[in-house]
């Protein structure tokens, strides 16, 4: 499930990635690369809500990284 999430972070960032990749002249490719993007998110999203509700909606808590920290 934590692999899972990490696909919420990639896809929008590989999106924008493309975006900026692709010429300004290549308007319709800049639409397709959104498009793919944004409904890859919308299906993992969908994908990972089924997968969680499946499993009784378990709390899931990631100390990998701290934002902040006071001493």
């Amino acid at each position: 499930m934590d692999q899972l999430l990490q696909f919420f972070v990639i896809v929008p960032l590989a999106g924008f990635v493309i975006s900026l990749l692709t010429p300004d002249k290549k308007e319709n490719a800049i639409s397709w690369g959104a498009f793919l993007t944004v409904g890859l998110h919308l299906s993992g999203t969908i994908v990972f809500l089924v997968y969680w509700l499946l499993h009784h909606h378990p709390t899931l808590n990631l100390k990998e990284i701290v934002l902040f920290k006071t001493v």
